[in-house]
């Protein structure tokens, strides 16, 4: 029965474990499954990936070649517009120059004709007709206008039947159409005799081509077309408005780019003189000041003691050494400016347009302060002009040599000399002083003395000086020059682009009008072409002669003047030239590289 019981029991353990195995098997092959279910799953979503990953690279592949094409084709039109600009240009440029060969041709041509029927006049010619012509006119012999026709001597003789009258007036109507036909040229017998010389008319200045040209003796009542083109270039007014225009643009880029060149060159390094203008009110000594850095006596010259014009100094850079010789902060080596231009303006109440002209050139301003009076109405028109202007300035408050018990000494630094003197004398200057700031605070400006001030940003710079003794004239050009070059030197900085202006027009026995001219910077020639303004319109005309005042000297005092063929900013100069009576001063010059560039300030600048 055990025996049973047990066979029985290992019979049921072995089915258990039989089972078990069965299950086990089933479960492995069931886990093999899901495992390569899922592999399968992770492949595919790799494989997805990857193509949206290659998609994206083709898109950015795509994208970059459309931009890369865009670029090459704006390239491309941008090569194809700057030909097209410099074709343009070549064509223009062939053009000025067949017309300018042309018109060479039809001169040369032209002079030949004439000399060719005995009409060119040599120099000598030209003063004998002038001598017998002003000898006509006194003897009071009428000469006839350009318009006039020549008079016909009578015939005294028989009359002849009225049909030969009637058959001549027909041949005279004739000749007249013929004559409208062809565009009315007609010429006349060469004159035999100087009594003759009378009836014909010359060529008014006017209407001369140039002055490069021969004056030529036009005895056609008028003139061919082949004359027209001729003076095109000095009448302007001739050319079709087409061409002014085209002239005009050329002009305008050719400028514009000779202007980005000068200042792409411009540097600090080499600077310009500057230039300085004095204000103040009617006798606070303005002239008296340059009158003792010149060592000159101009004032004692003017009628009343009062300036009545505009005048210039050019202090060159010795003299700037020896008259700071007395300034221990001012190093001699450490100037880098060639000298100074000083502009001289009057103080009275009626040159109010003569202190705004002086003013809109100067790079820095002096304002003269007459310690003993403050700040007087002219002092405050000058402030007000400096401020709309933008102008910097030192106060120099003249006259302290007036205080009680002051004792001068030129050949010291100011600040020594103020020092030096009493009490007394000192609490007065302190006195005078705090009216002035008073003054000056009331302007809405800060000042303090130039040794004391901390702050020159903030506070006005105020140098003591006396025009009568000397005192602290070196110390007025110290400051001047250090606050030009350490502050104001990018406004220094020298460019061959001409910057002038017309400051004075006057007559002058022996020179006839000329124009006293400013030029900040740029240069001037004997020669050049020039526009200007006048009182009808641009004035065009070519520099004769460039005086120059010698250093130190008044611009406006004659005396000995220097003939320069180049003047170079920063400079005085006086110009003589043609039909100047009529100019403008206080407005610029300019001057014209051709026609083209005349047209252009002609009418952009009037």
């Amino acid at each position: 029965m055990s025996g049973k019981v047990e066979e029985f029991a290992v019979d049921r353990v072995t089915e258990d474990v039989n089972k078990d195995a069965v299950s086990s098997q089933g479960k492995k092959k069931d886990k093999k499954k899901t495992g390569k279910d899922l592999k399968q799953t992770k492949d595919d979503i790799k494989e997805k990936k990857i193509s949206k990953h290659v998609a994206k690279i083709k898109e950015d592949l795509a994208r970059q070649r459309e931009e890369e094409e865009r670029l090459k084709r704006e390239q491309e039109e941008e090569l194809q517009r700057l030909e097209n600009e410099r074709l343009k240009e070549e064509a223009i440029l062939a053009r000025e120059k067949e017309l300018k060969l042309k018109k060479k041709l039809k001169e040369k041509e032209r002079k030949q004709r004439l000399k060719e029927e005995g009409k060119l006049l040599t120099d000598k010619q030209k003063e004998d007709r002038r001598k017998v012509m002003e000898l006509l006119q006194a003897r009071g012999i009428e000469i006839p206008d350009d318009k006039s026709e020549l008079k016909k001597r009578p015939q005294y003789g028989k009359l002849k039947k009225k049909t030969v009258q009637i058959k001549k007036e027909d041949e005279t109507v004739d000749t007249q159409e013929e004559i409208k036909t062809e565009n009315l040229e007609a010429s006349t017998e060469e004159l035999s005799c100087w009594e003759m010389l009378a009836d014909t008319h010359l060529k008014s200045p006017s209407e001369e081509s140039s002055e490069e040209t021969e004056d030529y003796l036009i005895i056609d009542q008028q003139p061919s077309h082949s004359d027209h083109v001729e003076t095109s270039v000095a009448n302007d007014d001739d050319l079709p408005e087409e061409e002014k225009a085209r002239l005009i643009e050329l002009a305008k880029l050719r400028i514009k780019e000779r202007h980005e060149a000068y200042e792409a060159e411009r540097s600090e390094l080499n600077l310009r003189a500057g230039v300085i203008c004095v204000l103040g009110h009617v006798d606070t000594g303005k002239t008296k000041i340059l009158d003792k850095l010149r060592n000159t006596h101009v004032q004692d010259r003017e009628a009343g003691g009062i300036t009545q014009q505009i005048g210039a100094t050019n202090v060159p850079l010795d003299n700037i050494i020896t008259a700071t010789r007395m300034c221990p902060y001012l190093n001699p080596s450490e100037l880098r400016i060639p000298g100074l231009l000083i502009i001289d303006t009057p103080g009275h109440e009626s040159f109010s347009n003569l202190r705004v002209r002086g003013s809109s050139l100067c790079d820095i301003a002096i304002l003269v302060v007459d310690l003993m009076h403050g700040l007087e109405e002219q002092t405050k028109e000058s402030i007000k002009i400096l401020r709309s202007r933008k102008t910097p300035f030192i106060v120099a408050l003249n006259k302290v040599d007036r205080l009680y018990g002051w004792k001068p000494d030129p050949e010291t630094c100011i600040e020594e000399v103020v020092k030096s003197q009493n009490s007394i004398t000192q609490n007065d200057l302190a006195d005078h002083l705090k009216k002035v700031v008073q003054d000056f605070a009331m302007m809405e400006l800060n000042v303090e003395l130039f040794y004391k001030n901390t702050k020159p940003e903030e506070y006005i710079s105020m140098v003591p000086t006396s025009a009568h003794t000397g005192d602290g004239m070196g110390d007025l050009l110290s400051c001047l020059c250090l606050r030009l070059q350490n502050k104001y030197s990018k406004r220094l900085a020298y460019t061959e682009e001409l910057s002038a202006s017309v400051m004075e027009v006057k007559e002058i026995h022996g020179l006839g009008t000329t124009i006293d001219v400013i030029v900040v910077n740029g240069r001037l020639h004997e020669g050049d072409t020039i526009v200007l303004a006048g009182q009808e319109g641009p004035i065009c005309t070519q520099i004769r002669g460039v005086l120059q005042p010698a250093p130190m000297s008044e611009l406006r005092v004659k005396g000995t003047y220097n003939h320069l063929k180049e003047v170079m900013g920063a400079q005085g100069v006086k110009l003589i030239a043609k039909d100047l009576e009529k100019a403008l001063a206080g407005l610029p010059l300019f001057v014209a590289n051709g026609l083209s560039e005349e047209l252009y300030y002609k009418v952009s600048k009037s």
